[in-house]
């Protein structure tokens, strides 16, 4: 988009209709993919305008959308089925190597020491909580809770109840 000569105002692509559809994200890393997929509409439409007017030929568009940023999006939609699942094995059952523990050795392979002992852990896991332990977990910027969030529906939803 940057070849657009200076004398030469192209706005962006916008749908006219854009498909709405409701989001169920499961968590922050949810909330990422719908982000990235946000981010690769926008390569996708400005993909198009460059096409349409002229900066890429139809091997270059088809390259673009297809075979790179469709591989890379398909790969982020197949990565939870690689994703070998949960144990259920705590760091207590690691700690006591019991059964639980064994068998996640062997399904998962080994954990690194520093995961065992809790001294690294993803920026978005949640809080542990712990026995006695009334403080309440703090929010993405640290002073608000999810409960602070608010998310409209796209669509208005009839209630089934009142007919």
């Amino acid at each position: 988009m940057e070849a657009i000569p200076e004398g030469l105002d192209v706005s962006r692509n916008l749908s006219q209709q854009p498909y709405v559809t409701p989001v169920f994200t499961g968590g922050q890393f949810g909330w990422k993919a719908v982000m990235l997929l946000m981010d690769y509409d926008g390569i996708v439409r400005d993909v198009l305008l460059a096409h349409h007017i002229g900066l890429l030929g139809n091997n270059q568009r088809q390259q673009m959308i297809r075979v790179q940023g469709g591989h890379a999006m398909r790969s982020l939609c197949n990565f939870p089925v690689k994703f070998p699942g949960f144990s259920g094995a705590t760091r207590d059952d690691f700690a006591a190597n019991n059964a639980k523990a064994r068998a996640a050795r062997e399904k998962f392979g080994e954990l690194p020491q520093d995961i065992l002992e809790g001294t690294r852990r993803s920026e978005f896991a949640p809080a542990i909580h712990r026995d006695g332990d009334q403080s309440e977990p703090m929010g993405l910027l640290g002073d608000a809770s999810d409960e602070d969030v608010e998310v409209t529906p796209a669509q208005p939803q009839s209630d089934e109840s009142s007919r």
